[in-house]
């Protein structure tokens, strides 16, 4: 029980004259000291006995010499072992017992002398613990001094007082009060450091953005807590490990030029590169450093990173966006444009989208030699010109101009202009607009129109052959049957004389009912009411009735069919009208021994149905007439010999009717093409489910 007590006695001792202080710091003052001890006293044993070896004092000389160097050796390795303060205090004690043994040793006279040496502990107790353990060590000196019994030794109590003592306590006063100041300094300077530093901590981990250092070969030396938030991981397991064991491997490159950069004293630039997070994603960072320098060679290397991973996702949108829209651009024939008003009226196009080389075919970069009008139709220049005066007065405006493309061709543009106003400047600074290609409507308004008109001109015609059909039909039924009654009155032999003159009677008669067929379903064609029928058969029908008359000729009659083409929603009798108007034009102008062929061919939603032969062929100038009502150029235009120009008008009707066009080739002497394109309506796809 004593034991421990004397023992926490002890450790309250020790906590109070001894405060904490920079344990590594008084260690390697320790280790030098020691080391320093040690290499004076071996020597200095060794040198006492080869000096002189027959002195009293050479034996006490060297023992001390020598437990002087044990001491220090195993001070040294007690030091190493992380126990400074006990290293210390040893030492002091050590050194305060050799003092007092080498005055027993040597005497009176040469021990006096070395008992002023006590002031060096000290010294060395204040510096290396606290000034209260060196104001201690001090009381205890002068205790000893007082009360050790010096007249065994052959020194007096006054001798000690008038020497020693008031030497060792005026000089460790003054020592103390020195050491102490410094000490204060330190601490004070200490603090304001501490304080620094935990302000500069706080403000680094306060931080968004990682700070960190790592030594020239990339070991992580220091971090603020920001890293853990960045690759997941503790800082105590980052610290230590090297930074390219984080970087996407594609990117270590970019990081190995970085560093050979700092070496060379190069400007180092902010670099982007991936880190790897603990759960396996990688984090776009960009990454500002700068190297340390020591004598100069670079130490550590200090660095900013930022987490740009979210810029980076942002900037990636961002280019797939631009990507979309400039696939979009390049497929559409629309364009987007603005337009910047210099003060002096002067038009400088600022942006241009990328469809615009696709609606005109010309190159962005030439659009500025545009702006003179060159390709705007003549006819519409002066309304172009007049509008752009309109937006310029801050109204916005929508327009229709024909248009020149690169290679000659003429296209309608509906433009759309929105001007913007300064008020500081009180103009119009820019304005924005928008084409849209309308070339297709416009052909298609002027289809309608073409189509209405021929319309109304048939619908009178209709009008007027209903009224007079009906007597026009008695007449030539009045005919037929005169011309049946005078064949069948006369003898054999005047019958074969008139023959060929009935037959002829014969022929107009059906060629008049045919042609008033013809104006009796002008009206009927422009509604037609649509079913499902399969164009395949309705053309087996026809090949049916007419290669009879193919043969007769002769003239080959073929049919290419498609045979997985569904069934399609028209009107079967009006499309068989068409085509067998078609076909019997092909066999009636086509020499004996060519050939007419109709094929089906299918494109996405389309069906084009072709009318090929060898024929005459038609000319240029005719082609772009066939279609009009009543025109007759020639025979190669009728449909029989005697027609009245409606065979071709009326299928171009039936075709229109049903959403489609028709479309002629053909060269002198090589034959024509009809080809008859039509949407294709599957009957499946209307049906009800």
């Amino acid at each position: 029980m004593k034991v421990q007590r004397l023992a926490a006695l002890a450790q309250r001792f020790i906590q109070y004259a001894i405060p904490p202080t920079d344990r590594e710091r008084r260690a390697h003052v320790l280790s030098l000291l020691l080391l320093a001890i040690f290499a004076v006293s071996l020597p200095m044993s060794l040198l006492h006995l080869l000096a002189d070896s027959t002195s009293p004092t050479a034996l006490p000389r060297v023992a001390y010499s020598a437990l002087l160097t044990l001491i220090a050796g195993t001070l040294y390795l007690l030091n190493r072992s992380g126990r400074s303060q006990l290293t210390g205090w040893l030492l002091t004690a050590g050194g305060t017992a050799a003092i007092f043994f080498w005055v027993a040793a040597t005497g009176a006279r040469n021990g006096l002398y070395t008992l002023y040496y006590l002031i060096a502990p000290v010294v060395f107790i204040s510096l290396l613990l606290s000034v209260r353990t060196g104001v201690l060590l001090l009381a205890v000196y002068a205790v000893l001094l007082l009360v050790f019994p010096w007249p065994l030794f052959g020194l007096s109590v006054n001798q000690i007082i008038g020497g020693p003592l008031i030497f060792n306590g005026f000089l460790g006063v003054v020592a103390l009060l020195v050491i102490g100041y410094y000490k204060r300094e330190e601490s004070r300077r200490s603090a304001q450091l501490a304080e620094r530093e935990a302000l500069y901590r706080s403000l680094v981990n306060n931080l968004r953005d990682v700070v960190y250092t790592h030594t020239v070969e990339g070991v992580i030396t220091s971090l603020n807590s920001v890293a853990e938030t960045l690759v997941g991981w503790p800082l105590q397991t980052l610290i230590g490990q090297s930074i390219q064991d984080f970087i996407h491997p594609d990117d270590l490159p970019t990081a190995q030029a970085m560093m050979k950069q700092m070496i060379h004293r190069q400007p180092v630039p902010v670099i982007e590169l991936r880190l790897r997070h603990r759960n396996g994603d990688y984090h776009w960072v960009e990454i500002k450093a700068s190297p340390i320098h020591d004598n100069g060679r670079i130490i550590l290397v200090s660095g900013v990173a930022r987490d740009v991973t979210d810029r980076k996702q942002i900037e990636a949108a961002l280019r797939d966006s631009e990507e979309r829209y400039r696939i979009i651009s390049e497929l559409i024939s629309d364009y987007a444009y603005a337009v910047r008003v210099e003060p002096d009226g002067e038009l400088v196009i600022e942006w241009l989208t990328e469809s615009f080389r696709q609606a005109t075919g010309y190159e962005v970069g030439t659009a500025q030699t545009l702006m003179n009008y060159s390709t705007y139709h003549p006819d519409d220049v002066a309304q172009v010109q007049a509008d752009i005066q309109q937006v310029l007065r801050g109204q916005a405006v929508s327009g229709e101009y024909r248009g020149f493309t690169k290679d000659g061709k003429v296209r309608w543009m509906h433009v759309f202009r929105r001007p913007v106003w300064d008020d500081t400047q009180g103009r119009v600074v820019r304005f924005y607009a928008v084409s849209q290609d309308i070339t297709r409507r416009k052909e298609t308004e002027a289809q309608q129109l073409r189509l209405a008109l021929q319309r109304e001109r048939l619908a009178t015609i209709s009008q007027l052959v209903q009224a007079v059909s009906h007597d026009f039909r008695n007449t030539l039924t009045n005919i037929e049957n005169s011309r049946y009654l005078i064949e069948q009155t006369l003898d054999d032999r005047a019958r074969q004389a008139v023959q060929p003159r009935l037959e002829l009677i014969r022929a107009s008669v059906m060629r008049m009912k045919d042609q008033l067929s013809n104006l009796n379903t002008v009206s009927a064609v422009t509604n037609p009411h649509t079913t499902a029928a399969d164009i395949n058969r309705l053309i087996d029908n026809l090949m049916a009735e007419l290669t009879p008359e193919a043969e007769r000729k002769p003239v080959s009659l073929r049919f290419e069919r498609l045979p997985a083409l569904p069934h399609v929603l028209v009107n079967p009798d009006e499309i068989q009208r068409a085509l067998r108007h078609l076909l019997v034009n092909a066999i009636t102008y086509t020499p004996p021994g060519g050939s007419v062929t109709i094929g089906l061919t299918q494109a996405d939603d389309t069906l084009q149905i072709q009318v090929r032969d060898t024929g005459f062929g038609i000319s240029p100038e005719q082609q772009s007439q066939i279609f009009d009502l009543f025109y007759r150029a020639d025979a190669a235009r009728t449909l029989e010999s005697g027609g009245i120009g409606l065979g071709l008008s009326i299928v171009k009707l039936i075709v229109e009717a049903h959403g489609g066009q028709i479309t002629v080739d053909s060269a002198v002497g090589q034959g024509t093409v009809f080809t008859i394109t039509l949407p294709i309506m599957r009957a499946d796809a209307l049906a009800p489910e």
